[in-house]
Order: C-alpha cells, then sequence, then structure tokens
C-alpha cells in the first residue's frame, strides 16, 4: 500500500510546474553554508587521499612504473567498454 502511495505523491510531483512549488519554507544558502561545504569535501578528499595511498602501499602498487599504471588503466576501461556493449546487444 504504502509503495502506491509514493508512486502517486511521485507522480502528482512530476506533474508540478517549477513555479507552482513553494520553496518559501526553505532558508536560503549563505556563504558560511558553502564554506562549510567546501572544507567538508576538502577533508573527505584529505581523508581519500591517505587512504589510498595506505592501500597502495600495503598492496606494492606504490613501485608501479608509469607504463603499468597506463596499462593497468587501459585494461580497466576496455573491460568496462565491453561491458557496456554486451549491455547494449
Amino acid at each position: 500500500m504504502k509503495r502506491d502511495a509514493t508512486e502517486t505523491d511521485l507522480k502528482r510531483l512530476d506533474a508540478l510546474r517549477d513555479e507552482s512549488i513553494d520553496y518559501s519554507d526553505i532558508p536560503a544558502l549563505d556563504a558560511d553554508f558553502f564554506r562549510e561545504a567546501q572544507a567538508l569535501r576538502r577533508a573527505r578528499a584529505e581523508l581519500t587521499a591517505a587512504s589510498m595511498q595506505r592501500a597502495s602501499l600495503a598492496a606494492g602498487t606504490d613501485r608501479l612504473t608509469l607504463d603499468e599504471i597506463n596499462s593497468e588503466i587501459a585494461a580497466v576501461r576496455e573491460a568496462r567498454a565491453r561491458s557496456v556493449r554486451r549491455t547494449m546487444t
């Protein structure tokens, strides 16, 4: 029953024109919001980079040459392209 209600709500929302949507109860985003969001993204990126560096050291991939890295990238891209071609046929 709940799924039907959700589908009905989604159809109703999809039919609304942008001009008819009331945004008055949503506060405006100020410069502080965007500053904090940027700081959060930077912190997450730094944590991700550090995690990837640790994983690379643990796996020994930090010793790969540029040619080996490019070869790995090419292999992954080719595998992805084959996968996409299979789903399209």
